[in-house]
């Protein structure tokens, strides 16, 4: 069955309440969705939440990059796989900056309309082994008592025990105690510093995360910001040389805690630069900041095989369609050190969907064996929070 419409929409969903971390404070949430029709009424949906700090992407460089990539795509029509094989086939040969949100979006919608058309779970398409019973990490934001102290006992209620921390300074330590207190002594933490200290703050910093009982470190040294290109991204990929990774090396033998490459991982070529490098001990493997399924799928394989841990993370707000996605992924990659996401029930005022599967006690989630992943669109509300549209016929 081909792919009879495209669309790509612009959506803006507020939150209840503000999540901050070294980088940005968020109080909603800004996606494209790329949503592909079959001649038979099928549809698959991808999202991708660009953020400039992260692939230096915006909402308007990844509907023009996507909008440029499928039209290269679909000179004809096109049923969903050949159309996946054909994007896969061009990634390899885009130059800096890497589209990654743009491409995620896009494969994304083309695996899981095939997904739906072949009836069976999206990760039957994912991977050879598959476990669909996953276990969420929590997120803790920055913020004072008063703010944090609600949701923490919600986790607690919720019977959370693995979090990730966002960390920035001299409070940090504090604040990981008073989770402690809340949570029980028992709970994993991993934080979180989003690029926020020089060389020698990272040593001092990551020392006293280790002795405060925390098992990881993700992205603690500053980065510049980049250069906007003629496509109107920034060119974070730049700014991502030999140099970025050599720094990280040399921090990783330094301090005694486990280092996570995320905004340090954007493209394949950074996946690399990352093993060659040695640069870090984990990688966050994040669909929409990496490039989707199928890039996603390699760099998870490359860095098994270069001894890494792989986690799976989640952007802050994305909606229940990249959510589900991930849980798929999640379930097609079982080897994972972690998964986050499915923080849209806490974060979104607005409900644009249903059939997502559902957290429950313990942050454990059951992945179901619906075709596809089960999201089914909700347009009138989907249209209350779409800012633009563009339809494409192949």
């Amino acid at each position: 069955m081909n792919i009879r419409k495209i669309e790509l929409l612009s959506i803006v969903i507020p939150f209840r309440f503000s999540y901050g971390h070294a980088l940005a404070t968020h109080r909603g949430v800004q996606s494209v969705l790329c949503i592909m029709h079959d001649e038979n009424g099928n549809y698959g949906v991808g999202e991708s939440v660009p953020r400039r700090y992260v692939t230096g992407e915006s909402v308007e460089t990844v509907m023009d990059d996507a909008e440029r990539i499928i039209r290269m795509i679909f000179t004809g029509p096109r049923d969903p796989a050949a159309a996946a094989a054909l994007l896969n086939a061009a990634v390899s040969g885009m130059r800096d900056p890497f589209p990654s949100c743009a491409v995620n979006c896009i494969d994304g919608a083309m695996v899981t309309l095939q997904a739906v058309q072949r009836g069976v779970p999206l990760y039957r398409l994912l991977g050879d082994s598959y476990s669909t019973t996953l276990q969420y990490y929590g997120s803790v934001g920055i913020g004072s008592t008063l703010a944090l102290l609600p949701k923490l006992l919600f986790y607690r209620f919720a019977g959370f025990r693995h979090f990730k921390v966002k960390v920035a300074g001299a409070d940090d330590i504090r604040r990981i105690g008073m989770i402690k207190k809340v949570l029980g002594n028992g709970v994993s933490l991993f934080a979180d510093a989003n690029c926020a200290w020089d060389f020698k703050e990272a040593v001092e910093h990551a020392e006293n995360l280790y002795d405060a009982g925390v098992w990881a470190l993700e992205e603690p040294l500053k980065t510049s910001a980049g250069q906007v290109v003629a496509s109107g991204q920034v060119n974070r990929e730049a700014l991502l040389d030999a140099e970025h990774y050599r720094r990280y090396h040399a921090l990783k033998k330094e301090v005694p805690i486990p280092l996570i490459a995320d905004e340090s991982l954007i493209s394949p070529r950074s996946m690399r630069k990352i093993i060659d490098l040695d640069a870090f001990s984990i990688a966050n493997i994040r669909l929409s900041k990496c490039g989707g399924t199928a890039v996603c799928g390699e760099m998870f394989s490359s860095a098994v095989a270069a001894g890494m841990s792989v986690g799976l993370g989640a952007m802050v707000g994305e909606s229940p369609f990249l959510a589900a996605l991930g849980s798929h992924f999640g379930a097609a990659h079982p080897g994972h050190r972690y998964i986050q996401g499915h923080s849209h029930r806490v974060l979104h005022r607005i409900r644009i969907c249903s059939g997502e599967p559902v957290l429950r006690h313990g942050g454990i989630l059951q992945v179901p064996d619906t075709a596809g992943t089960g999201v089914v669109i909700d347009r009138t509300a989907l249209q209350r929070v779409t800012t633009s549209i563009r339809d494409i016929r192949p």
